[in-house]
């Protein structure tokens, strides 16, 4: 699909046909391959150092496997909206925090209808998402931050074509009609906006985000290029599971799963597509894939469409296994319902940037309060876990104070005084899901993840 964009574009952008009685206009799922494009265009010799890079975190993923330490992410979401369409609910950005937590926790309901052959490779990245609950000035939020703005849209098809990002930016930025990003080495910076071209009348990227080049790898040079304002930018119509404008893109068939953010904060944190976005002519060659051991060869994106790709699916034949295409993968471009792993090489590979390029934003640092709460650590325990009647705390300590709250960062429950001393808590009442508890005493707060059950 994307050796075919710029053709698309000369030819008048004509829409391409899926069937005799249909057709849908031509988009991109992802513009994370032309951010690299930009800084190459920039910078010749940014492919060759980004590669590098790559290879040395690569080499150092075997120290970053999942250990149980789990790195917690604090998320600001930008909403910036002209019309109340485009002024998402606070539900859907919650929503869309699940959608991340279910993914790189490996929780989803669906990971068990991943195919029998990738299940081995299927890996729980232990990183953990919450909506901030303080701004960079020190004051109370939601994590959600909604702006006003006199744009109907963002979309400017051509300047993306040719490799110009200021409408991008002008997304990111106070003066221009956005908003500026809260300090990227803090909190992980999410705009959502209407993409939609004017001139096209359909929104023709679903997603983009920056790779980890900020703070850049000692490696390269400073000031050899412009970054771009770090973080991730969605399509509103793509945010969460529960969007209720997803239905204005069923013909493109982007699936209504909330998982295009998830391929997006993949891009964040270093993965790039599975098909390794290779120079035409070289697909299926070794030095052009995605850099990642365990995820097979693969010579072009899948294509969405309404259903999954055939589990025969096979577009290189040269790799030893010879597996499928994994079109289960959240860094492909099928339809993100068929999406359904990271594999344990992509899971090392994001777990070394945040220990080293992104390691400010896990370490502890930053002004929220589920880090400080987090941070503190006593021996105690919860049983049954997962749970779904009732939970029995063991703790050495008083308990002054018991909050649970969904792992959104929403209070579901509290008990205090009293309640709170009696060790076992009824949690019927809680719909399936991930959630965190949070203990209280004069001495501090202690927090431990809970999983209810059906």
């Amino acid at each position: 699909m994307l050796k075919n964009f710029l053709l698309a574009f000369t030819a008048g952008l004509i829409s391409t046909s899926v069937s005799a009685q249909q057709t849908i206009p031509h988009f991109e799922p992802c513009g994370s391959h032309r951010v690299l494009e930009y800084y190459e265009k920039i910078d010749p010799t940014f492919r060759d150092r980004f590669e590098a890079s790559f290879q040395q975190s690569q080499s150092e993923t075997l120290a970053q496997k999942p250990t149980g330490q789990i790195y917690k992410i604090p998320v600001v979401f930008h909403v910036i909206y002209k019309t109340p369409q485009q002024n998402l609910p606070d539900s859907v950005i919650y929503s869309q925090i699940e959608v991340l937590n279910h993914a790189f926790r490996k929780t989803h309901a669906d990971t068990g209808d991943l195919r029998s052959v990738f299940k081995p490779y299927s890996a729980d990245a232990e990183i953990e998402f919450y909506l901030a609950d303080i701004d960079p000035d020190g004051n109370p939020t939601t994590g959600i931050n909604r702006v006003l703005t006199p744009h109907d849209n963002w979309g400017d098809l051509l300047g993306l074509t040719m490799g110009d990002y200021a409408w991008l930016e002008r997304i990111k930025t106070t003066q221009d009609g956005g908003q500026d990003p809260w300090p990227t080495d803090k909190y992980m910076n999410i705009w959502v906006a209407d993409m939609t071209d004017a001139s096209l009348g359909w929104p023709f990227l679903m997603g983009i985000a920056t790779p980890p080049v900020n703070p850049l790898p000692p490696n390269w040079p400073t000031g050899a290029f412009p970054p771009l304002k770090d973080g991730v930018v969605l399509q509103y119509h793509i945010v969460g599971n529960n969007n209720p404008y997803i239905s204005n893109l069923a013909s493109l068939n982007v699936g209504n799963a909330g998982r295009t953010a998830v391929h997006e904060v993949g891009h964040y944190l270093g993965l790039r597509h599975i098909w390794g976005d290779p120079t035409p002519g070289m697909e299926c060659d070794p030095s052009m894939d995605d850099g990642i051991a365990d995820t097979p060869d693969q010579a072009e994106s899948s294509q969405m469409s309404s259903s999954c790709p055939s589990p025969s699916q096979n577009t290189c034949v040269s790799s030893s296994p010879d597996l499928p295409d994994m079109w289960e993968n959240y860094m492909d471009y099928s339809r993100d319902n068929c999406q359904r792993l990271f594999t344990h090489g992509q899971v090392a590979h994001m777990r070394s940037i945040l220990a080293n390029q992104r390691n400010v934003l896990v370490s502890g640092a930053g002004p929220t309060k589920f880090h400080a709460a987090s941070s503190k650590t006593k021996n105690w325990t919860i049983y049954p876990q997962p749970a779904n009647e009732y939970i029995v705390v063991n703790f050495n300590e008083p308990i002054e104070k018991v909050i649970i709250r969904h792992i959104t960062g929403q209070v579901v429950r509290v008990w205090a005084a009293n309640e709170a001393a009696q060790r076992k808590y009824n949690v019927s009442n809680l719909a399936p899901g991930n959630y965190l508890i949070t203990l209280q005493n004069s001495a501090g707060s202690y927090t431990k993840p809970l999983i209810i059950n059906p």
